[in-house]
């Protein structure tokens, strides 16, 4: 492993980051189970849920927040998504609170805009006011996201091979299963031969202390008969 400065928290969380070797996925943070389970050159990314951003291989920039955000979506990059449709339940989220709006009013007009959602999918989004005059104010270029500590390729890795590491990965998964089942059955064997031989044991004990009583009882049986002498004057 080439890649740098990730943080995995939870079981199999980043379970494949840089698996191809190119160093190129750096500065990811994963924590939940299975978090960014498949990433293999993807940066910048940060998941925090179980089973989040199971498709992003090679994306970057991307922040997901809420189990399983982002099953639905394929490899992306600079894309937000905080408990969306993406996480396949069919509802996404029922309710959002964010603090810090209450009492913060700014009028629409210059550079501030009308915030909308697309219902279809929780997409967020913005329109210009009715006294924009219809058009988008300008605003200074914020420039588009870079990777940062990563060279650069001339073209993207081929994934194609990661169904065939997947099923590498399940049939250790079903071998190591079926080295736990054996192991179990010989454990059950043990403790079955372990009991069989303690009642054996309890029947000989129980055998000799019978014996030891028969012999106990011929021997009192074999004393004389006590005598009683009188003494006459």
């Amino acid at each position: 492993v080439i890649a740098a400065e990730n943080t995995a928290l939870g079981d199999v969380a980043l379970a494949f980051n840089d698996f191809s070797g190119s160093g190129l996925a750096n500065n990811n943070t994963a924590v939940g189970g299975a978090a960014l389970f498949n990433n293999v050159d993807g940066s910048e990314n940060t998941a925090v849920g179980t089973g989040a951003g199971p498709n992003v291989i090679a994306g970057f920039n991307n922040t997901y927040v809420g189990d399983f955000v982002g099953s639905l979506e394929v490899d992306e990059s600079n894309t937000i998504r905080i408990g969306d449709l993406s996480n396949g339940n069919g509802v996404g989220s029922l309710a959002c609170f964010i603090g810090g709006i209450f009492n913060n009013f700014q009028p629409v007009g210059g550079s501030v805009v009308e915030v909308t959602i697309d219902l279809s999918n929780d997409h967020l989004g913005y329109d210009v006011g009715p006294n924009q005059g219809g058009s988008v104010p300008s605003v200074p270029s914020r420039g588009a996201p870079v990777k940062r500590g990563a060279p650069q390729p001339a073209a993207r890795p081929d994934h194609s091979a990661l169904p065939q590491r997947q099923a590498k990965l399940n049939d250790k998964v079903e071998k190591l299963q079926a080295t736990v089942a054996q192991q179990q059955k010989q454990i059950e064997t043990l403790t079955a031969q372990l009991k069989e031989q303690a009642a054996q044991f309890t029947a000989q004990l129980k055998e000799q202390a019978a014996q030891i009583q028969k012999v106990s009882a011929q021997l009192e049986m074999g004393k004389p008969a006590t005598k009683v002498v009188v003494n006459k004057p």
